[in-house]
């Protein structure tokens, strides 16, 4: 698969300086992301990177993604516009070190990392990559039908024929009862 962003930086040079990297998609680039992250439209996306060097060849890059895009609503259908911005770190390591953390790893001690072969990484992608994973698969629009509230349990609109207090559980056992 051809990356949609290429965006190619050195590690270990933008380890040694303090700079700050920005990748903003165009126009033709968002609409091709769009269908990577199965959304309608993205209206605009940026990744921002610093990297420093950290102790026994590991590289540590730190950013965030941010994005506004369309999406449907999974209650009423409609397109609704959604944003994110999400800070996201990855480690840069040797095959050796590489080897150690994937061992890490499955065992459930460690986050993030990726094999640095040579000195080059596609930004880019791994942009893309935390922005699929950032995405929200289930958006719903303001006071849309069964909204959560900040408890966190759904709530019933007014209008619904089973009322404000109507449990889940005791709706189908209305229904059993019928049937």
């Amino acid at each position: 698969m051809t990356p949609e962003i290429i965006f190619m930086a050195d590690i270990p040079a933008l380890a040694k300086s303090t700079k700050f990297l920005r990748i903003t998609a165009s126009a033709r680039e968002r609409k091709v992301l769009a269908k990577r992250i199965e959304v309608p439209e993205l209206l605009a996306f940026e990744a921002t990177f610093e990297a420093q060097k950290k102790g026994g060849g590991i590289y540590l890059v730190t950013g965030t993604v941010k994005a506004r895009m369309k999406q449907t609503c999974v209650r009423t259908l409609d397109l609704i516009e959604t944003s994110l911005d999400q800070p996201f770190s990855v480690r840069f390591m040797d095959e050796k070190l590489f080897g150690a953390f994937q061992h890490e790893e499955q065992q459930g001690e460690i986050g993030d990392h990726e094999l640095l072969t040579g000195e080059s990484v596609n930004l880019g992608e791994i942009a893309v990559q935390y922005l699929s994973l950032f995405v929200d698969p289930y958006p719903a629009g303001e006071g849309a039908p069964g909204e959560k509230d900040p408890g966190g349990q759904a709530r019933f609109q007014s209008g619904d024929r089973r009322g404000a207090g109507a449990s889940p559980f005791a709706i189908l056992k209305k229904l059993d009862k019928k049937g």
